[in-house]
């Protein structure tokens, strides 16, 4: 009972995701009862508009990546819901896996340990990264928590960002 009433007080994944990587962009449009995908397209980008980094500007023509994400809307028709995600190319983010005895309960205090742990592990200012994370209790390690971490310069993550929201998008 407890699972059924997780699942309808939990938040739906957006309708609209778009997986960009340097080669291209794929739209999956989800159903909204099964959550699979009823549409899927590709919209192919050409070399050196989109290398990704940590470090650097990842989009370097901006006009011809939105033009490659309008493509996609257009093949797909029109969008009920404007919410959308966004699955960045792997080498845009860093990950790691922390482990932890204690963990706060508070999710202030547990990002801000997070972040504390990771100043040091990735080549940019983790303070004001893009920072996303999921807790699994630990079995046979000995520590309590284990703590998936993917985390992103907010400068890489606005490029993105910006170009959806231009489409009239809420990428989150």
């Amino acid at each position: 009972m407890l699972a059924v009433l997780k699942h309808w007080l939990s938040d739906p994944p957006p309708a609209t995701i778009f997986e960009i990587t340097e080669t291209g962009v794929t739209l999956a449009r989800l159903t909204p009862k099964s959550r699979l995908p009823e549409k899927l397209v590709f919209a192919p980008l050409p070399e050196g508009i989109v290398e990704s980094s940590p470090i650097r500007q990842n989009i370097h023509n901006v006009e011809a990546f939105e033009a490659a994400l309008q493509e996609l809307l257009q093949q797909t028709g029109p969008i009920r819901k404007k919410d959308a995600a966004l699955l960045l190319p792997d080498n845009c983010a860093r990950t790691a896996v922390l482990d932890f005895e204690n963990l706060p309960g508070d999710p202030g205090e547990r990002l801000s340990l997070i972040r504390w742990r990771l100043k040091k592990a990735v080549p940019f200012d983790v303070d004001t990264a893009s920072v996303a994370y999921q807790v699994q209790r630990a079995n046979a390690t000995g520590k309590q928590f284990s703590v998936l971490v993917a985390v992103s310069p907010v400068e890489v993550v606005s490029q993105y960002e910006a170009a959806a929201r231009k489409l009239g998008l809420v990428p989150g």
